[in-house]
């Protein structure tokens, strides 16, 4: 695996989750479950980032921004919106992530988010030290997050990045349903239209719902940026296709944009007719396998989970077998759900013998 794969995920405090883990982590994770169990709380918890603190605010606030929730900005008739991510919304306790890499040693990063008064009161000590000599030291209600590691403790501001056209700033979450992004034109500029071999494995991929496709182009604006699909001579904006072809479109620009780190998808087999599934797993575990992308991807979908072990028998991509999982989220009689976690041998012999692997409740 790849030194920037996750090979162990613990989270406390997040949404529904007092404490939830994963152990035995592989490259291609498929996160298994019923309804409301929290599949897609598993997904928001792995947006953290260990090298820029600043990007794990801002991939939760872009959560917020996805579901058309108010931010507060300094707005305390919002101010509760920024505590959605807590479980029970309560900020007493902060949200704590504990992960683990191949051959690195467990570290732990942790978040608490309040008002800069509120943090100014709960940790004095470090407030007045780190924010000595700082023109944010006037006490306000702007939201702020109080963050720890291994070896450091910061205060950020709780608030989205004003965005330029050509920020590379990704996201590595394709939310469910997720039919346009005015990311994916200048995607596809930045890390496929140079490279002809990519350009045309890309071209090819989409084959599988656009066949008498013959050529793509971004068009990149201030306001909004396009891609745009030729067919015969004439060109037609990608998001006049279906819901399959975007969700396609969008996994794969996300994977080389996250090269050689992880991308979560939410309920990957979203938009896709079953007779396509084994066609786009092969598509999209190829693409990931050549951009060392670890994926975490929900589903409870049978039909997806049988086509992603029949590719995996592949002799193409058999090698892969070994860095496949799929965690069942199971909700245990306390309400606190668990992870089980399979390897490809035992999620394929239980898939043989008509086991249930997708979850439920004790």
């Amino acid at each position: 695996m790849n030194e920037k794969h996750l090979t162990y995920f613990k989270v406390e405090n997040f949404k529904r989750f007092e404490s939830f883990e994963l152990n035995n982590i592989g490259q291609f994770n498929l996160i298994l479950g019923d309804n409301n169990v929290g599949k897609t709380s598993v997904l928001e918890a792995l947006l953290f980032d260990e090298e820029k603190i600043e990007n794990y605010i801002t991939n939760l606030t872009k959560i917020l921004e996805y579901k058309n929730v108010p931010i507060s900005y300094g707005n305390a008739e919002t101010e509760e919106n920024d505590l959605l991510f807590f479980t029970y919304h309560n900020n007493s306790h902060p949200i704590t992530t504990t992960f683990s890499y191949p051959r690195q040693s467990i570290q732990q990063l942790s978040i608490t988010a309040d008002t800069q008064i509120a943090l100014a009161e709960k940790y004095p000590t470090e407030y007045a030290t780190y924010f000595r000599n700082k023109e944010e030291i006037e006490v306000g209600y702007r939201m702020y997050a109080y963050v720890k590691t291994n070896d450091k403790e910061r205060f950020i501001r709780w608030q989205l990045p004003l965005m330029r056209p050509r920020d590379k700033k990704v996201i590595p979450l394709v939310f469910f349903a997720q039919t346009q992004d005015n990311n994916l034109a200048q995607f596809y500029s930045d890390y496929l239209q140079d490279n002809e071999e990519n350009k045309k494995n890309f071209i090819d991929a989409l084959r599988l719902f656009i066949p008498d496709i013959k050529d793509i182009e971004p068009k990149i604006k201030p306001r909004q940026s396009l891609l745009y699909v030729r067919r015969n001579g004439s060109f037609m904006p990608l998001s006049f296709y279906g819901d399959g072809v975007n969700r396609l479109v969008s996994m794969l620009l996300h994977i080389p944009a996250c090269r050689g780190k992880r991308l979560m998808i939410d309920e990957i087999d979203a938009g896709v007719h079953f007779k396509k599934f084994k066609d786009f797993w092969r598509t999209v575990l190829l693409a990931a396998q050549q951009n060392e992308v670890q994926l975490f991807a929900t589903t409870h979908n049978l039909e997806c989970l049988q086509a992603f072990k029949e590719v995996l028998e592949e002799t193409e991509l058999i090698g892969l077998q070994q860095a496949a999982r799929c965690f069942e989220l199971i909700e245990m009689p306390d309400k606190q759900v668990e992870a089980y976690d399979y390897t490809f041998s035992q999620f394929s012999g239980m898939l043989a013998n008509g086991n249930n692997i997708r979850g439920g409740a004790l």
